[in-house]
C-alpha cells in the first residue's frame, strides 16, 4: 500500500489525503458561496433602489414583474424589459402614470419566486403582476409548499449556488456512482492528483492526470466518468459524450451513464436518446427503481410528449409513478421534472391522471390563486421564440389570465437581423428545464425593447377594456 508522508514523519493514506483535499474544497465552496451572496446583496440593493415606491401615489398604476435573470437588470448596460416597459407606457399614455417594479433575480426558480410573493405583494401593492419564469426549474429540489417557505434554512440549502459541485465531489469520495461500486487504488497518484487540480480550478491539468490514469489502466472506468463530469464543467459536450460511451464500453451495467448521456443529446438526437433511456430502464428490471431510472422515465416521457406521442408519454409517466414505493413517494417525485402524479397534485382533476412538469405547473397555479385571492390581474408571459401553449397547458383553461406570446414577434425579428442583435448569449439552449429550452438568451437592449413593446400593446388593450381612461399621447 502506498502512503504519503508528512514532514513530521506521520504517514497518511491516499484515502485520508483525498479526504483532506475534499475538506479544503468544502471550505472553499463555503467561501465562494459567501462571495456569491455578497455579490447578490449588492445586486439586490441596486434593484431595491430602482424599485423605490413614489411618494405621490395618486393616479399611478403599479405593475410588478417577476422572473429570473431574463427579467432582471444585469447591470450590463442592456436595461431590462420591465424598465423599457415603464418608459413605453408612460410615453404613450395621458391621465395615468405607470410604475413597473422589477423583482427579477438571477438564478431564481418558481419556488423562490413564490416564497417571496406575499412579501412583494405587501410591499408594492400592485394592480397587475407579470411573470416570465420557470427557466431554472430543472434544478428544483422539492415541490413548493408552505413548509419550504417557512423554513429559511431548507430554502438556503436548496438554493446554494455551488451545491451541485459539492454533491458531485462527495459522491466521488464515497466511491459509488449509480449501480456500479468501485475502489480507488491507493497507488493511483494520477487519480488523486486530479482531485487536487479540480479543487484548484486547474481543469486542464486534471484532464491530463485522468488521461494518464487511463493510459496506466488504473481505475479506467472511474476515470472516464470523472472526465465526463470534468468536460461538463468545461462546457465540452462532444468530449463529454465520448467519455460516457467509453465508460459504457468498459461496463454496460448501471443506468446512470445512459441517463446522463441521454440528457446531453436528447434535444439534437431524440431517437438515439430514446433508445438509451429504454436501455437504462431495462438494465435491471427486477431491482427496486433508483433515481436515475426515475429520471429515465421522466425524460423519455418528455421526448414522447414533444413528438406528439401522448399515449406513450402517459405510459412512461405511469411507469415512473407505479414503481415509486409509498414509503418514499414524496421524495422520489421531487426528482421528476416532467411527470407528476394525481396523488401529489390533486389540482389536476381536469386533465387526467398525470400532470406534466408538476413542480412548475403547481407553482404557476399556486401563484395564480394567490393573485386571484388578492384581486390582482395576472399576465403570464412566455420566453422569446417559445410556444405560448406550453404555459396555457399548465392551467385548466377557465382562469382569468392574460397570456402573452413572444414567438411570432421574435421569429420575425430574428429572420430580419439575426440572434446577435437580440441576445448576448443563447443560454436558452442549455437550461436545465426541458420545458423552456429554445433559441433565446439574455437580452440586449433591443430585445428588451421588443418584449416591452409587445407587453405594452396588450396592457393598453386590457386597461381600455376595463374602462380606464388612457388618452394616448
Amino acid at each position: 500500500m502506498n502512503h504519503f508522508v508528512k514532514k513530521s514523519g506521520v504517514k497518511i493514506t491516499a484515502k485520508e489525503k483525498i479526504g483532506l483535499v475534499l475538506l479544503s474544497i468544502i471550505l472553499t465552496l463555503i467561501m465562494i458561496e459567501i462571495g456569491l451572496r455578497i455579490g447578490g446583496f449588492i445586486f439586490l440593493a441596486t434593484q431595491h433602489f430602482r424599485n423605490t415606491i413614489p411618494a405621490e401615489t395618486k393616479d399611478i398604476y403599479y405593475i410588478l414583474a417577476l422572473g429570473e435573470s431574463t427579467t432582471a437588470n444585469l447591470l450590463n448596460g442592456q436595461s431590462s424589459w420591465p424598465e423599457e416597459l415603464e418608459i413605453i407606457l408612460n410615453n404613450r399614455a395621458n391621465g395615468v402614470k405607470f410604475k413597473v417594479f422589477n423583482e427579477g433575480i438571477p438564478g431564481e426558480t418558481t419556488n423562490t419566486i413564490l416564497s417571496n410573493l406575499e412579501d412583494n405583494l405587501n410591499k408594492y401593492n400592485p394592480n397587475m403582476v407579470i411573470t416570465m419564469m420557470g427557466f431554472n426549474d430543472g434544478k428544483l429540489n422539492m415541490v413548493y409548499d408552505q413548509e419550504l417557505k417557512n423554513d429559511k434554512f431548507k430554502e438556503f440549502l436548496a438554493n446554494l449556488r455551488v451545491s451541485k459541485l459539492a454533491k458531485w465531489l462527495w459522491l466521488s469520495y464515497k466511491k459509488k456512482i449509480g449501480d456500479y461500486s468501485y475502489t480507488i487504488k491507493e497507488d493511483n497518484k494520477c487519480f488523486i492528483q486530479s482531485f487536487e487540480y479540480i479543487y484548484s480550478g486547474k481543469f486542464k491539468e486534471a484532464e491530463e492526470m485522468l488521461k494518464k490514469s487511463i493510459e496506466l489502466k488504473l481505475d479506467e472506468y472511474r476515470a472516464y466518468l470523472m472526465l465526463a463530469n470534468l468536460y461538463s464543467l468545461m462546457g465540452k459536450s462532444k468530449e463529454e459524450e465520448e467519455m460516457y460511451w467509453k465508460a459504457i464500453e468498459i461496463n454496460p451495467r448501471g443506468s446512470e451513464k445512459y441517463v446522463l448521456l441521454s440528457w446531453l443529446i436528447y434535444m439534437e438526437r431524440p431517437s438515439e436518446a430514446e433508445k438509451l433511456l429504454k436501455k437504462a430502464i431495462e438494465i435491471q428490471p427486477n431491482v427496486q427503481i433508483n433515481n436515475y431510472e426515475l429520471v429515465a422515465y421522466d425524460l423519455l416521457a418528455y421526448i414522447y410528449y414533444s413528438q406528439g406521442r401522448l399515449t406513450e408519454a402517459e405510459e412512461a409517466c405511469n411507469g415512473a409513478s407505479n414503481k415509486i414505493s409509498s414509503s418514499n413517494k414524496r421524495e422520489k417525485m421531487n426528482l421528476l421534472i416532467f411527470c407528476g402524479s394525481k396523488d401529489l397534485f390533486p389540482i389536476d382533476e381536469s386533465k387526467g391522471k398525470i400532470i406534466v412538469f408538476p413542480k412548475t405547473t403547481n407553482n404557476y397555479r399556486v401563484l395564480y390563486q394567490l393573485l386571484k385571492r388578492n384581486k390582482i390581474k395576472y399576465i403570464s408571459m412566455q420566453y422569446p421564440t417559445l410556444d405560448i401553449n406550453i404555459l396555457k397547458n399548465m392551467f385548466k383553461g377557465n382562469e382569468d389570465i392574460i397570456f402573452i406570446s413572444n414567438e411570432e414577434n421574435f421569429k420575425k425579428a430574428l429572420n430580419h437581423s439575426g440572434a446577435g442583435e437580440y441576445f448576448i448569449d443563447l443560454v436558452g439552449k442549455y437550461t436545465s428545464s426541458p420545458l423552456f429550452k429554445g433559441n433565446f438568451g439574455h437580452c440586449t437592449k433591443k430585445c428588451n425593447r421588443l418584449i416591452a413593446e409587445n407587453v405594452a400593446d396588450i396592457i393598453f388593450e386590457e386597461l381600455e377594456l376595463t374602462g380606464m381612461n388612457l388618452t394616448k399621447k
